[in-house]
């Protein structure tokens, strides 16, 4: 920090905690008695004032625990990236003791303590946790830092973590934002202290509304259900209770083992103090936080050896409810399913869901527990649904109704979309297209479209380029269109009744160069990080495939605006002379009669040699021959380099290289075969016959199969697939396959 510029420094946030350090009595007072660093400095000294050094706005500031903050935005699950949420509780037992020391001017300077019991501890304290309080030395100091850190044992023991996208840009440490989430969500949960007939004393106080009732869950197991009073006259939180309903049956000798829940109605989403801001990635932000409650702040000034005051918990509610319908096939046909995905607030722990139909009576369909938000049952063919959800169970409700209609549509529901959606170009240019079908046993196949990414708008369905024809009985796909470019591809479900699927799945690639029809080998170095080995040339660092034979400078040659506009080209012996590269041999499995065909931009004169072999020790002795566009080689081995000369006034460079070995091409065609018939099993592949002396590439369909069968190429030699079924199972199927390579 030393030496850092005045319009660094964020002065107006260290001003205004200034003042609030005047106003709560924080003073740092420190003595430095070792090497230590301008960081160690400034964070003792922040911490002295609860705050900590931020970088946050580009200035150097400070985030300070300043109670009353307002609230700056509101997190739901709909800014939650999803499965980002935990809510975690550190690992481990509590102190009994707080103890805070410090040097104390009124002791010689010498160390003093403070100190608090944990709250809630019943009996003497057995075991202390000590904080040596640096810079601190005023009792009162110490003895607001020793409440502080009771408090946070109290209030602050569950930790939020949780990660947004753009969204998150927005949030910065020490920032107090409200959030809901179904792991948070819900009224108030404990345990007994003494149970005696119609008396109870809980773990905390609660506040007990007109219409509060208790949930028991007695030592055998056994749960009673009672609407419940305070036990005496007065007002707030009070751990005392009255049942209305008298405690029945063997009497609990463990008070400690009934666990209770009351329930009440609902309040806000909960407060939370963002204590970290981590950024995942460029789109990514992971947060973690705190409980933001006014009891924490209060706390500071409490007497050391009176107790913390407990904070109400909240009420769980239902805030959104997402209904889908699934076709499961059963052995009559289809049957209707309903899958119901919740959004939950507060202290949610489950609920029970009833359904309606038309003007009948309400009967559960589910039952959710353990914090779960999703649920999936049988449903009527169609009808005027109404979907009821009540936080709690069929004992006792814990929160209110949440009532949504819903109208089943049955066989004439569209199927789900596609998942995991996924394209790869394969080396020859070849682009492989895999996706995961949905469940839906009316499944007919999947549809893709594609349309150019810097369209602007995107297009309509009706107006996206068709991929194939047909339709996609099984993945992946293996296709050579589109042309390069930057592309969008969008996948959809059709169903036997010609209805696609609502939503769809979308991928954005930037591909390639084609492969060519007769290719059998096809490389693009430039975009594989240039394999092989180069001569006086390295890789640019512009952005660009390019390798650059770069020219020899030093910092004086640099002096002026023309000699920086032309670095790299230079004049005379500045400029590079020559370059080579030279991908690695490359084994085309037969001997082959073929053409060697490349593409690029070259700045120099640029020369293609090649040699070739029946090995690859043959190769490697073989000496190198200039290769003239249009000529042809027999070998089975084979190598090529290209070898760029200049006059030292430019720049050589080797740009988008791409280069294939061309034959002419045979076609197999294997129609309407059973691969049960085939050599091999269906766990290990079957095995392809065909007389080609080198198989380029597979196309393979499946006929009359079910949704969610794929296949797989095991090898190219022998050639050999392996078909999965859709729970993943190895299969045989009846298959069309169309072998392409080079004919023996």
């Amino acid at each position: 920090m030393l030496a850092t510029a005045r319009a660094r420094i964020d002065d107006d946030v260290l001003a205004a905690w200034y003042l609030w350090c005047e106003a709560q009595g924080l003073a740092c007072d420190l003595v430095l008695q070792s090497a230590t660093t301008h960081d160690e400095v400034l964070g003792t000294i922040a911490q002295c004032g609860r705050a900590a050094m931020t970088w946050a706005t580009g200035r150097l500031g400070v985030v300070y625990d300043e109670a009353g903050v307002d609230v700056t935005g509101l997190v739901t699950p709909g800014s939650i990236l999803e499965g980002s949420f935990k809510v975690d509780w550190p690992p481990g037992g509590l102190a009994d003791e707080i103890v805070v020391r410090f040097v104390d001017p009124e002791n010689d300077w010498q160390y003093s303590s403070v100190r608090r019991p944990r709250p809630g501890l019943a009996g003497t304290p057995v075991t202390s946790s000590t904080i040596t309080a640096r810079g601190i030395t005023s009792r009162d100091h110490a003895a607001m830092e020793c409440n502080l850190a009771a408090a946070r044992q109290h209030y602050h023991r569950r930790r939020y973590t949780w990660e947004m996208s753009h969204e998150g840009r927005a949030f910065m440490k020490g920032d107090v934002v409200m959030i809901t989430h179904s792991l948070i969500d819900g009224g108030m949960v404990g345990r007994a202290v003494r149970l005696s007939g119609t008396g109870i004393t809980l773990d905390r106080a609660v506040d007990v509304g007109a219409e509060a009732w208790l949930a028991l869950r007695r030592t055998d197991g056994r749960v009673h259900m009672s609407r419940v009073d305070r036990a005496a006259s007065g007002r707030g939180p009070t751990r005392d209770l009255r049942l209305r309903k008298r405690l029945e049956g063997p009497e609990d000798t463990e008070p400690q083992d009934v666990l209770w829940r009351l329930y009440d109605t609902g309040v806000p989403p909960r407060k939370v103090r963002i204590t970290g801001v981590e950024p995942v990635d460029d789109r990514r932000f992971k947060f973690t936080g705190i409980d933001e409650v006014d009891e924490y702040h209060a706390a500071a000034t409490s007497d050391l050896s009176l107790p913390l005051p407990d904070i109400m918990r909240q009420t769980p509610r239902v805030v959104t409810l997402s209904l889908t319908e699934n076709l499961v096939r059963v052995s009559a046909g289809y049957a209707v399913e309903l899958e119901a995905v919740l959004t939950v607030a507060d202290d949610w722990r489950g609920g029970i869901i009833t359904m309606a139909i038309d003007d009948g009576p309400a009967t559960t369909v589910a039952t959710l527990t353990n914090g779960a938000t999703r649920a999936r049952w049988p449903a009527p063919g169609n009808g005027n649904a109404t979907i009821t959800v009540v936080p709690g169970s069929e004992i006792s409700a814990a929160g209110r109704a949440f009532v949504q209609p819903y109208t089943i549509r049955g066989a004439d529901f569209p199927p789900g979309h596609p998942t995991n959606f996924l394209i790869d170009v394969l080396g020859d240019g070849t682009r492989r297209l895999r996706w995961t079908p949905p469940d839906a046993p009316h499944l007919a196949g999947v549809v893709i479209r594609y349309f150019p990414t810097a369209a602007g708008t995107p297009p309509e369905w009706d107006n996206m380029t068709r991929l194939h024809s047909g339709l996609l009985t099984a993945s992946p796909l293996e296709t050579v269109e589109p042309a390069q470019g930057a592309w969008t591809f969008v996948a959809r479900a059709i169903d036997t009744n010609g209805n696609l699927s609502e939503r769809d799945t979308r991928i954005k690639a930037e591909i390639g160069p084609q492969r060519q029809g007769d290719a059998i080998l096809w490389r693009c170095p430039s975009t594989q990080g240039w394999p092989g080995t180069s001569q006086g040339a390295r890789p640019s660092n512009d952005g660009r495939d390019a390798l650059e034979g770069g020219g020899v400078y030093t910092w004086s040659d640099l002096d002026t605006w023309s000699t920086w506009v032309s670095w790299g080209a230079g004049a005379g012996d500045e400029g590079a002379r020559f370059m080579a590269y030279t991908p690695p041999p490359e084994d085309l499995q037969t001997e082959v009669v073929f053409a060697l065909q490349w593409s690029g931009e070259t700045e120099g004169a640029v020369t293609v040699q090649a040699r070739i072999g029946a090995t690859r020790a043959a190769l490697l002795r073989a000496a190198w021959v200039d290769h003239a566009a249009g000529t042809t080689l027999t070998a089975r081995w084979v190598q090529v380099r290209w070898r760029l000369r200049g006059d030292g006034s430019e720049l050589l460079s080797l740009d988008h290289l791409c280069w294939s070995i061309i034959a002419p091409s045979a076609t197999r065609r294997l129609l309407d075969r059973n691969t049960a018939q085939w050599a091999g099993s269906a766990a290990s592949g079957r095995e392809v016959p065909h007389d080609l002396a080198l198989v380029t590439d597979v196309d393979v369909t499946l006929q009359s199969v079910g949704a969610g069968w794929t296949w797989s190429l095991a090898s190219k030699s022998p050639l050999r697939i392996k078909i999965f079924d859709g729970q993943g199972n190895p299969a045989d199927a009846v298959v069309d396959i169309i072998v392409r390579g080079i004919a023996a």
